[in-house]
């Protein structure tokens, strides 16, 4: 991989809601910790560029929170809550692909009340 982009929650987005802005925040740190660390740099808010690109196929964050709140009602009730991460990794240059390959991902997340 030669860099992420964090495409939801867009941690440049000024209008972010606050668990949106603390879960892209989670996100990029774990990415920009060790093991990754070594060869990750933060571009801007949303997006790290690895030099030289990550090779290995083992090689894995520390275990992060991801927080999904509860959708709050006038009336006290909660119903389930959703949160959608998207994100998209990028090789780096290689034949025939001039600005490298592409690979976007949609992860779902849901939260029910008890």
């Amino acid at each position: 991989m030669g860099s992420f982009k964090l495409l939801q929650p867009n941690p440049l987005n000024p209008r972010l809601s606050s668990f949106d802005f603390a879960n892209a925040d989670t996100i990029m740190h774990a990415l920009g910790a060790p093991p990754m660390r070594s060869v990750g740099t933060n571009t801007n808010a949303a997006t790290m560029s690895f030099n030289p690109p990550i090779t290995a196929t083992d090689l894995c964050t520390d275990l992060f929170d991801i927080k999904v709140p509860l959708k709050a009602h006038r009336n006290g009730s909660f119903t389930k809550g959703t949160l959608k991460l998207r994100s998209r990794a990028t090789t780096p240059f290689s034949a025939g692909h001039e600005n490298g390959i592409k690979d976007s991902d949609t992860l779902l997340l849901v939260c029910y009340p008890q």
